[in-house]
């Protein structure tokens, strides 16, 4: 496991957090609260180490489908200039955008995004967001926030 990878919660993991359905054990649960897509692996295996074993409970989350790695094929379709992109997959950009600026405050908004159904859905809870950072963490943060998701959900 690469230890500067950064890991974000996926729609399963936010709901795991919320409900406490699958009944993780407290050192899984405690890596799913860490997750934050910010911190790195490096971090949350320092944080728990005295767990045990954090990078095979890290691997098991993400074979679980709680958690993902950061950008992931998202972030490589981007990279290549790939025009034609997913509702799905335009959600995870935006989603590894939010946790960025937000980090673990990002779950709730993450959870109304999952719920999007169209681009314009999209927009809406993104412009939604904007406001949210700036009234936090002021203009510029704003303003780098829909410098990076702006791109995301322009029109065909």
């Amino acid at each position: 496991m690469d230890p500067q990878l950064v890991y974000v919660k996926t729609e399963k993991g936010l709901e795991e957090i919320k409900s406490r359905t699958r009944q993780l054990s407290p050192p899984l649960r405690r890596i799913l609260i860490l997750v934050d897509g910010r911190a790195t692996a490096a971090e949350i295996i320092d944080k728990l180490k005295h767990f045990g074993d954090i990078g095979a409970l890290l691997a098991q989350l993400e074979e679980q489908g709680f958690i993902a790695p950061q950008g992931g094929a998202a972030s490589a379709a981007a990279a290549s200039g790939a025009s034609d992109v997913s509702l799905d997959e335009t959600k995870r950009r935006l989603r590894d955008r939010i946790y960025a600026a937000l980090g673990p405050m990002a779950d709730p908004l993450v959870l109304k995004l999952e719920k999007c159904a169209a681009l314009d859905g999209l927009r809406l809870h993104a412009e939604h967001c904007r406001l949210l950072i700036q009234e936090n963490l002021g203009q510029r943060k704003a303003d780098q926030f829909w410098a990076e998701v702006a791109p995301l959900l322009a029109a065909e």
